[in-house]
């Protein structure tokens, strides 16, 4: 977090754990083709059975800091990996709190060798990408961008009444005034925050 911005962000590398690693790792190159030397691994012909069929579900309730509020959520989605489903949904409230639910499902407890493969192979891609970043941003600067400026720099002094004690508000402000081209005004809001 800092004067115009936040992040949370969920990383979905365990969600998967439940899984056997054989299940979680795109099958090496040395495994297909073998290495110098070596015959290339059998390829498997039977199907994979987990001990039952499972679902993993997280769900985060995420507070924005004080006078922020959440940018454009990330969009809600639902992915395939063979027969098992990952399922990503996102909301806010009314006080700006979001709401994010991460489901993986493997549906059923038995794969065929091709279920199997688009299974690991979505899951190891899933396990490299990107975190999901949640971005909040002062409710102020947005309605600067609005171009409600008294509105905005209204916001900045309500958290200060709310939170006399804390210098961040008075530094948004300042960075506010210096934005908005008046330098003296900054420099005297920076001095209520020292």
């Amino acid at each position: 977090t800092d004067l115009r911005d936040a992040v949370a962000a969920i990383r979905l590398e365990s969600i998967f754990e439940r899984l056997p690693d054989s299940l979680q790792t795109k099958e090496a190159d040395e495994e297909k083709e073998g290495t110098a030397g070596t015959q290339p691994k059998k390829k498997r012909t039977s199907d994979y059975q987990l001990r039952s069929a499972f679902s993993t579900e997280w769900q985060y309730t995420i507070i924005p800091p004080a006078g922020f509020h959440a940018k454009a959520l990330p969009k809600s989605s639902q992915m395939n990996a063979g027969p098992a489903r990952l399922t990503e949904d996102f909301s806010a409230d009314d006080k700006g709190v979001v709401h994010a639910t991460i489901r993986f499902d493997t549906v059923k407890s038995r794969f065929t060798v091709v279920e199997a493969t688009e299974l690991r192979n979505q899951v190891a891609d899933w396990k490299q990408a990107e975190a999901i970043m949640i971005h909040f941003e002062p409710a102020a600067e947005a309605l600067f961008r609005e171009g409600k400026t008294k509105e905005g720099f209204h916001a900045y002094r309500d958290l200060i009444q709310l939170h006399p004690k804390e210098a961040v508000h008075h530094l948004q402000i300042a960075a506010a005034l210096l934005d908005a081209g008046l330098g003296e005004a900054a420099r005297e809001e920076a001095r209520k925050a020292a």
